[in-house]
């Protein structure tokens, strides 16, 4: 440990400063003041001696500085992370309480006039009619072709809004009971395909046919019997998304 006293050594070895020098050894009087028996140095040693001694002094009042700091500062840490244990436990607690309750009220929530709740029993009749609620992130001609008008606008609104709600989910700005309901209606919060399973499962088959019929499924992006190349496009581009850990 270092000695905190200005001008005086560390206090490592001290106790062989009192230790008498064997019989017939002469040696200085140390007794004098420091100053003097320094001038019995030479002029250049004396020089040497007084640098080394400044950066000495300097580096000692320093490690004790940056000592006394580091204790400090770990000390407030420990308190620090106990008031963080606290607050996560609390915040835990919280939580529990509140999934709870959302789902408890969600239902009664939902009777509020307002345009989330309009657009949540829009999805539940769609998903009452057919038995999903996933839509891709945005919807193409080739998606709605063949559908109604009427169709197509409801494909098209709910894509967007359910887009909007994965959004906020993940900016952590959807409310509980709001997820609570979705959850019912087996909404999947990372989609990769759509508007519903039957339309990736009636390209899939296309694309079996496509490969037993030319032996390979390089389907080409303009494809004229069918939309089969741009789906598959679109198939590529989720995946290699998904390897690569974005989000859809």
């Amino acid at each position: 440990m270092l000695s905190s006293r200005k001008g005086s050594s560390p206090s490592i070895g001290a106790e062989e400063d009192n230790a008498k020098p064997p019989a017939g050894i002469e040696e200085p009087d140390f007794s004098k003041p420091k100053e003097v028996l320094l001038e019995s140095l030479l002029p250049s040693d004396k020089h040497k001696f007084n640098a080394a001694e400044y950066r000495r002094k300097e580096n000692d009042m320093a490690l004790i500085s940056a000592h006394s700091r580091l204790l400090k500062l770990r000390a407030d840490l420990k308190k620090c992370q106990q008031k963080v244990d606290g607050a996560q436990k609390a915040y835990d607690k919280a939580r529990n309480v509140a999934q709870e309750n959302a789902e408890q009220d969600a239902d009664d929530l939902l009777l509020e006039p307002t345009p989330w709740n309009n657009y949540c029993k829009q999805l539940k009749v769609y998903f009452d009619r057919e038995g999903h609620s996933n839509f891709k992130r945005t919807i193409t001609d080739d998606d709605v072709e063949g559908m109604s008008e009427a169709e197509a606008k409801e494909i098209r609104t709910l894509s967007w809004w359910t887009c909007r709600q994965r959004k906020f989910k993940r900016r952590g700005e959807l409310e509980q009971h709001r997820i609570s309901l979705l959850d019912r209606l087996k909404f999947n919060w990372d989609p990769h395909s759509g508007p519903g399973p039957e339309k990736w499962l009636k390209n899939y088959s296309l694309l079996k046919e496509f490969k037993q019929k030319h032996g390979h499924a390089n389907v080409p992006a303009k494809y004229a019997e069918n939309n089969l190349g741009s789906w598959l496009k679109t198939q590529v581009t989720q995946y290699r998304n998904a390897q690569e850990g974005k989000l859809p």
